[in-house]
């Protein structure tokens, strides 16, 4: 799979740099603070677990995975951006580059849909009054 050890080595190290940083950010989140939570609710009168505080989990849980998969997008646009200044004229490695360009632009743009779609029903669940139409 891979051609040498040098290369093992660099995508060892950027996984785990990947890693990382992505559990750095979920220990980041202090439940006592009044900043970003996963999960919104605590169980107390103050901050019950009931309809609006599952919505805002979901909505907080996108928002979660757009945060790590933008970095994600941008690192393999630079790795496809290396690649084509690299092919030296070699038109299968630009084809390669070309087609990593293409894969990860596709993804960005289903991840942000997929925002959009999800901001656009949980904006609409979340207004006041939505949760007696369902009671009824």
């Amino acid at each position: 799979m891979f051609r040498n050890q040098k290369t093992f080595a660099l995508v060892f190290v950027f996984t785990l740099a990947i890693f990382f940083a992505s559990a750095s950010l979920a220990l980041a989140v202090d439940p006592t603070s009044s900043g970003f939570q996963l999960v919104p609710c605590d169980n107390t009168p103050q901050s019950p677990c009931d309809y609006y505080a599952f919505i805002r989990g979901v909505t907080n849980l996108i928002n979660f995975f757009i945060a790590f998969a933008a970095p994600v997008g941008a690192v393999a646009l630079a790795w496809a951006g290396f690649k084509y200044l690299s092919a030296g004229g070699d038109s299968g490695e630009v084809e390669k580059a070309k087609g990593i360009f293409k894969k990860v632009t596709i993804g960005i743009i289903i991840v942000l849909a997929g925002w959009l779609l999800v901001q656009t029903i949980t904006s609409t669940l979340l207004k006041p009054g939505f949760n007696t139409v369902l009671k009824q």
